[in-house]
C-alpha cells in the first residue's frame, strides 16, 4: 500500500467518525460566566498581600540581634554532644539557634561546676555593646553583665563571638580566652 493510498483510506475512516452526542452538545453550549469579584475585596486582598511581603522583608533584613539576645539564646541547654577541651574546660555539648534570623551555633564547655557557652553569630558581625573593653594577645574583648549573665564579645574572622556564662564571672571568661586561643 502506498503514502497515497494510506492517506485515502485514513480521510474515508474519519468521515464516518463522529464526536458522542453529550461532547457535541457541551461544545456547542455557551461559556459559563465567570463571577467577577468586586473590586473593594480585591483591593484588601492586595493590601493583605502587600502587608504580609512588607512583614516577611522585615523579618528577614530586621534588626540584627544584639549581643544580649545571642547570650540568652547560647545559654540553653545542649541539644547534641560536642568533645574537646580548651585548657582545662571540656566540651560537653552544643546547640544551635536562630537569633532574629541568623544562625547562632554554641559549644558549651565545663570545669566543675561552672559552664562557659561560646556561641558564633553567622553573618555581619553585629556592634558590641557598652561595656568594659580589655585586649587579650593584641585583640580587644567588650565585657559586661546583664542581670546575673557575664558576657564577653569580640570580633573574629567576620562574624561576632560571644562567651556567656551565669556561674563563671568576667575574669574566668577572660581566663578561658587566654587559654582557648594559647
Amino acid at each position: 500500500m502506498s503514502d497515497e493510498q494510506i492517506g485515502a483510506a485514513i480521510l474515508r475512516a474519519s468521515e464516518t467518525v463522529a464526536a458522542p452526542a453529550a461532547l457535541r452538545a457541551r461544545l456547542a453550549a455557551p461559556a459559563p460566566r465567570r463571577r467577577r469579584v468586586p473590586r473593594a475585596p480585591r483591593l484588601a486582598l492586595g493590601g493583605a498581600l502587600t502587608a504580609a511581603l512588607v512583614a516577611f522583608a522585615l523579618l528577614v533584613t530586621g534588626t540584627p540581634p544584639t549581643v544580649q539576645q545571642v547570650a540568652a539564646a547560647a545559654l540553653r541547654g545542649p541539644t547534641a554532644p560536642a568533645a574537646g577541651t580548651a585548657a582545662e574546660w571540656s566540651a560537653v555539648g552544643r546547640r544551635s539557634d536562630q537569633v532574629a534570623g541568623r544562625r547562632a551555633v554554641t559549644v558549651i564547655y565545663r570545669r566543675g561546676g561552672a559552664g562557659i557557652h561560646y556561641a558564633i553569630l553567622s553573618g555581619k558581625p553585629i556592634a558590641a555593646p557598652a561595656g568594659r573593653t580589655v585586649s587579650v594577645g593584641g585583640r580587644p574583648y567588650t565585657l559586661l553583665r546583664d542581670g546575673s549573665t557575664s558576657i564577653v564579645t569580640w570580633r573574629a574572622g567576620g562574624h561576632t563571638c560571644v562567651l556567656a556564662s551565669q556561674q563563671a564571672g568576667p575574669d574566668d571568661l577572660i581566663g578561658f580566652l587566654r587559654a582557648f586561643y594559647a
